[in-house]
């Protein structure tokens, strides 16, 4: 989600190492989305511990991660270009390298 449809391949690789460069230490929509995808699996988990409440719509097949996928990456996509972490939407070819030049990586 990240790296195709946000930042469309273009970050400052140096500053993943340093504790306090752009990206920060933690990114909070990231744990966010992780957070509510976890909680929005549940109703969907079908194993021998645990059997949600809708499990039992799609003939009790377990569908939790596919659900979490689309919830987690629904969310993140709309919380990144708000909370930041380095994300500079809409900056076109100017990028966040450090030379002020885009990067792309494949």
């Amino acid at each position: 989600m990240d790296y195709y449809l946000l930042r469309k391949g273009r970050y400052d690789l140096e500053a993943f190492s340093r504790r306090d460069g752009v990206y920060g230490r933690w990114n909070a929509a990231g744990l966010i989305a992780y957070l509510v995808g976890c909680l929005a699996q549940l109703p969907f988990v079908a194993t021998a511990a645990y059997h949600g409440p809708l499990a039992r719509l799609v003939d009790d097949g377990d569908i939790s991660w596919i659900v979490g996928t689309l919830v987690a990456g629904g969310i993140y996509y709309v919380l990144a270009p708000r909370l930041g972490n380095g994300m500079e939407i809409g900056r076109g070819d100017t990028g966040w390298g450090v030379s002020g030049r885009a990067r792309s990586h494949p």
